[in-house]
């Protein structure tokens, strides 16, 4: 290979990493699941996870008082939509029938 092939091979090597790290990962603190029993239903556990960097509670963050489930750390569907509202209004969508 020639210095300009081996530059835009390094080029595109660098930016494959670069989506690989920040765009398709969800840049969230992941929940590793342990006992919870809506885990599959949580955007913090069923999300998409970064090949090489990625944050994660070092314990499950929810909790059963009285035979009751609470999560404080719980992203659940309401939660996405919320999630999506916010992305449209940065990224100039209109929210106003929302």
């Amino acid at each position: 290979m020639g210095k300009q092939s081996c530059l835009l091979f390094s080029r595109y090597w660098l930016l494959w990493c670069i989506t690989k790290l920040f765009i398709m990962a969800a840049d969230i603190s992941m929940c590793p699941g342990t006992d919870c029993p809506v885990k599959e239903k949580c955007y913090r556990f069923t999300a998409p996870k970064s090949e090489f960097m990625q944050s994660y509670f070092f314990e499950a963050p929810g909790r059963t008082e009285d035979n009751k489930f609470t999560c404080d750390m719980y992203w659940g569907e309401n939660n996405e939509r919320i999630w999506n509202q916010l992305k449209d209004i940065v990224n100039g969508k209109d929210n106003s029938g929302v």
